[in-house]
């Protein structure tokens, strides 16, 4: 009676094993079809937040890219940044909702009483690079500079 019931265990693992071998070569192209699937997925959703970035961006205002190098080569002088604020006829408020900042701040940094953050710097590069009808529009819009 031991050989058989070792018998039928060995029965048992063997059409186990057939079984797991079988469902293995069924599942192999659906699994390679799913991994497929999911990486399409994966580009699909980058794409879709890059075009998300592009539409939170106002009408009529390109978006702009600051980078490291710009940034180390840039001045923030209180004068600068005062001929800044100047040259698109902004006053102190209207400038400092751009930046995302209180007025007080933009008077510091004018006075030369303070330094922008490198926050505040990048958007005081990106603002350099907008029109005066864009930064209207901007504050139109109610939007602060570098943000989505």
């Amino acid at each position: 009676m031991k050989t058989t019931s070792s018998f039928a265990v060995a029965f048992k693992h063997e059409v186990t094993r057939l079984v797991r071998r079988e469902l293995h070569k069924e599942l192999a192209p659906l699994v390679a079809a799913v991994r497929k699937q999911r990486q399409q997925v994966h580009l699909l959703k980058q794409q879709l937040a890059e075009l998300h970035q592009h539409a939170s961006a106002p009408a009529g205002v390109p978006a702009v890219q600051v980078d490291e190098a710009m940034l180390q080569k840039a001045r923030f002088s209180g004068s600068l940044i005062k001929k800044l604020r100047v040259r698109h006829k902004l006053a102190r408020s209207k400038f400092a909702a751009l930046l995302g900042v209180s007025a007080l701040s933009v008077k510091f940094w004018e006075d030369n009483k303070g330094r922008p953050k490198a926050e505040n710097q990048k958007r005081l590069l990106a603002l350099r690079q907008l029109s005066t009808r864009a930064l209207k529009k901007l504050l139109a819009d109610k939007k602060i500079i570098g943000q989505a």
